[in-house]
């Protein structure tokens, strides 16, 4: 002890120190998926992480998951310095799978338990290794921007898991590509847009050159731009809700790799259809739906009487619209409509859709959480 201190000091300091070491060290799990998913690559996977801060603004962070199907760790290593407005910068290695695709289709936990119980798995994953150096700006013209510099090494995944019925379908065919991105986004959210309606705007810009591994592009390197789009707009009349959902993307140039082509199709980008039915350089997927609440349904709590619980009938139309990738000139070209009815219940938490695609579509149906509640779930 110094300065006078009593000897039982000591003890109050060290468990201090220690007390203060753990408010510094959070658990990172973003999501429930971020712990235990299933999906038809991994099987089931585990995962944890965990955030430092150190002060001053930075911080350390650890990421892992190991596939129990196919025996592999991922993880992730980063570290960052960040301003109280959010602006900074983040140094990242990486060895772990990215999900073709702009869109999810689905959250975390449906797909898991999808995948496990009937063999729908609604991800496209690939193998992605290297090094990422992301610089946020914080809030600039309205609009949050932040800009990343890759340097990745992808490669695709095989199928390794089995479910409890049914068959998964075949791996993504990803190709096997080294490849430097810079890619630069933005993102935009009012709730006071024109007309008393709310809007989220998000779109991303990015440039990369490829070079590939192996297959029958082996040996050939080439530039690619590719351009992302994902819109909402919220309008109320009276109870009622009109949502406008748009989702566009574009791949610039020739000769991209296929996880870098624009894929639509699912519960969210293509009711209707099948997952990543739509393929191409380039598509829109845009929806219109109807959201009244058309009435409530008492919840029995006992003693405390009656909870009245809304139920919110959704119907909508979409269309999706894409243009054939040069490489394999699909047949998912041109427009593709359907039409479909949600449920929205449980407060809104839990979404039932049905829906019919009506150009060589089929009937679906799902079950899932509201989107809004997808980072948690």
């Amino acid at each position: 002890p110094t300065g006078g201190g009593q000897p039982g000091d000591t003890g109050a300091l060290v468990r201090a120190d220690a007390l203060a070491r753990v408010e510094r060290t959070a658990l990172s799990a973003p999501a429930l998926s971020d712990i235990m998913r299933m999906n038809r690559v991994e099987g089931i996977a585990i995962g944890a992480g965990l955030t430092r801060s150190l002060g001053n603004g930075f911080s350390a962070g650890a990421r892992a998951s190991y596939g129990l199907s196919d025996h592999a760790f991922k993880e992730a290593l980063s570290a960052a310095w960040k301003r109280a407005s959010g602006a900074g910068i983040t140094i990242a290695a990486h060895d772990d799978f990215r999900s073709a695709g702009d869109v999810r289709e689905t959250s975390g936990l449906r797909n898991s338990l999808a995948a496990q119980e009937f063999g729908t798995d609604m991800t496209d994953e690939y193998r992605s290794r290297g090094f990422t150096m992301g610089m946020d700006a914080g809030e600039l013209l309205g609009a949050r921007w932040s800009l990343a510099l890759d340097r990745d090494r992808e490669t695709p995944l095989a199928v390794h898991a089995k479910p409890v019925s049914g068959t998964f379908q075949p791996a993504f065919a990803a190709d096997s590509v080294s490849a430097w991105r810079m890619e630069l986004r933005a993102f935009h959210a009012r709730s006071d847009a024109p007309f008393g309606s709310t809007l989220q705007l998000g779109g991303s810009l990015s440039a990369s050159r490829s070079h590939f591994d192996g297959g029958a592009r082996g040996g050939a390197s080439g530039w690619n731009g590719r351009v992302a789009v994902d819109a909402e707009i919220e309008r109320p009349f009276g109870r009622d809700r009109l949502v406008l959902s748009t989702a566009a993307a574009a791949v610039l140039g020739a000769g991209a790799p296929a996880q870098a082509l624009v894929y639509f199709g699912g519960p969210v980008t293509g009711p209707g259809y099948g997952y990543h039915e739509f393929a191409g350089d380039a598509g829109v997927s845009q929806r219109v739906e109807w959201r009244h609440p058309a009435w409530t349904m008492p919840v029995p709590l006992g003693r405390f009487g009656p909870l009245r619980m809304s139920v919110t009938l959704s119907p909508f139309a979409q269309a999706v619209w894409m243009d054939a990738d040069r490489q394999s000139q699909a047949v998912s070209a041109g427009w593709h409509e359907s039409v479909g009815l949600g449920i929205l219940s449980f407060f809104d938490v839990v979404r039932f859709d049905v829906a019919r695609g009506l150009r060589d579509g089929r009937w679906t149906f799902a079950v899932d959480f509201a989107r809004e509640f997808w980072r948690i779930f």
